[in-house]
């Protein structure tokens, strides 16, 4: 799916391969990641169950400012 949306969307990949994401984790106006691909955004806990709360954290505050 991820190939898929880069071969059709385009969105913003760093030269590692990972998705260059907003603060919001938002990596497409559409779509959200979490866990390793929002690694350069929240950093090396982004892989683990710290790092999933801060991810739901920014994502709630996200749909909250709609």
């Amino acid at each position: 799916m991820i190939d898929s949306l880069i071969d059709s969307a385009s969105p913003p990949c760093a030269r590692c391969g990972y998705p260059i994401v907003d603060t919001s984790l938002r990596w497409h106006p559409r779509v959200h990641v979490s866990g390793p691909l929002a690694e350069l955004e929240l950093g090396p806990t982004s892989r683990n169950i710290a790092g999933a709360r801060r991810a739901a954290e920014k994502l709630v505050d996200s749909i909250r400012k709609g």
